[in-house]
């Protein structure tokens, strides 16, 4: 929306002020038929207008001034029209004689001053389409609810009339999302078409239209767009860092680390390389912590069933568990492994930006995480002497994740989030004090003053 709103202040000055002079000035040429339109278009009389201009074109088809007052006497139609939508194919004729009378002016040994207002006019009629538009979604009453679809009609108008210009296709796309729910198929084409036509379209520009493509779940498009963008901005860590999402999205593991690696070797001190790949490593294990989850679940199934079964039943779901075991082992070593990887990066981003207060809670869940790890594995095992081994263990992470909640906090004492997280750790290892100084900070306690 502030998008929006910036545009309206830009462009509130273009309305109505190039429309001064498109009748004014006078005519070099005596065509009565030429006169004969002027004076229609001034007494609304528009049918009369363009029977003039075309009787002036069979009279003179070289000329261009039966064009250009007939493409005017298209543009007043157009805009007697209450409906948006029903000025659509008056204004593709008024463009089209437009091209025609500057083709003409172009060609003429000695041109008239219409020559010079054609852009003007075209220019002129587009701002009020595109205004319009605006101030359909910016409007301040409470009474007065954004008309989308109406904003959409004038957005498309002023598209025929101006087709090079960028800014009524990005604001279009920008209404596209205000719709319920947001038309994501509408903004993508509307932002493609705006980069389409721009030589150099910014870096936040692809990235916009990424998050439309990953928003829609068309993350083949989100990767063709953004390797596209990288060819022109290959340093941009934010391109990078949607390429290397979108990656992951599509489960592409490996290719997201290694764009992010390419990126740490050519600056191995930059810590925003770090932190995205520190953040990659710990999505991906978190994904695959999920996955580790869900076997757990079944195995918990099946251990119940096979407390029912016998024979070849019962044999089965032992074929069942031992797969789903080996496999939970080969999650439960890459998950190990990639959030050891993912401290490394962290802990080289804190080393690089010491008052990093994300980067230190980052690593903080990472170790909560390895605990919860330990604990589901502690409470899998009815071996005693593994369990208080386990759970001990599980402390020991847990306390590396307090260390690095309290430095975020310290870092960033506003933040609820920290707090909650250090409540969390607190709780768990029976430190009952720090546990409600924490709830209180984190607006938890709803007796607190």
């Amino acid at each position: 929306m502030n998008l929006i709103i910036m545009i309206k202040r830009t462009l509130r000055l273009f309305t109505f002020l190039l429309t001064v002079g498109i009748l004014a000035a006078g005519c070099a040429a005596t065509n009565p038929n030429i006169e004969k339109a002027k004076s229609s278009i001034k007494d609304q009389n528009y049918q009369a207008a363009l029977e003039a201009a075309n009787k002036a074109i069979q009279q003179n088809p070289q000329s261009g001034l039966g064009y250009f007052y007939k493409g005017v006497a298209y543009s007043e139609i157009a805009g007697s029209k209450d409906d948006p939508s029903a000025r659509h194919e008056y204004y593709e004729k008024m463009s089209s004689v437009m091209d025609s009378a500057r083709t003409l002016f172009n060609k003429a040994e000695k041109k008239p001053d219409e020559a010079n207002r054609i852009d003007a006019v075209m220019l002129s009629t587009w701002s009020k389409e595109h205004n319009r538009a605006v101030e359909l979604v910016t409007t301040d009453s409470l009474k007065s609810q954004p008309n989308i679809k109406k904003a959409i009609e004038h957005l498309k108008n002023a598209t025929v009339l101006e087709p090079d210009s960028t800014l009524s296709y990005d604001v279009m796309a920008e209404v596209y999302l205000m719709e319920k729910p947001p038309n994501l198929d509408g903004a993508i084409d509307a932002l493609s078409t705006s980069i389409q036509k721009t030589d150099s379209a910014s870096a936040d520009k692809y990235n916009r239209l990424a998050s439309f493509y990953a928003n829609a779940k068309k993350y083949d498009q989100e990767v063709d767009l953004l390797k596209e963008a990288l060819k022109l901005y290959p340093d941009s860590v934010k391109l990078n860092q949607n390429l290397a999402d979108a990656y992951l999205k599509k489960g592409e593991t490996d290719k997201a680390l290694n764009l992010v690696q390419k990126l740490i070797n050519k600056d191995p001190n930059n810590s925003q390389y770090h932190l995205v790949m520190g953040t990659q490593l710990y999505q991906s294990s978190m994904s695959k912590s999920d996955s580790l989850n869900n076997n757990y679940d079944k195995l918990f199934d099946l251990e119940q069933q096979k407390k029912n079964a016998s024979g070849q039943k019962a044999q089965k779901i032992d074929q069942q568990i031992s797969s789903i075991e080996q496999s939970n082992k080969s999650l439960s070593n890459e998950i190990d492994k990639l959030s050891s990887n993912a401290l490394t990066e962290m802990k080289k981003v804190v080393d690089l930006k010491p008052k990093d207060d994300e980067a230190y809670n980052i690593i903080g869940v990472i170790y909560q995480n390895k605990a919860a790890a330990i604990y589901q594995e502690r409470n899998r095992t009815d071996d005693m002497d593994k369990q208080e081994k386990l759970n001990q263990q599980a402390q020991d992470q847990l306390k590396q994740a307090m260390n690095y909640y309290e430095k975020a906090a310290d870092l960033a004492p506003e933040k609820k989030k920290y707090w909650r997280n250090l409540f969390k750790v607190y709780t768990t290892l029976g430190m009952d004090q720090k546990a409600k100084e924490a709830m209180q900070k984190a607006g938890m306690d709803t007796n607190s003053n």
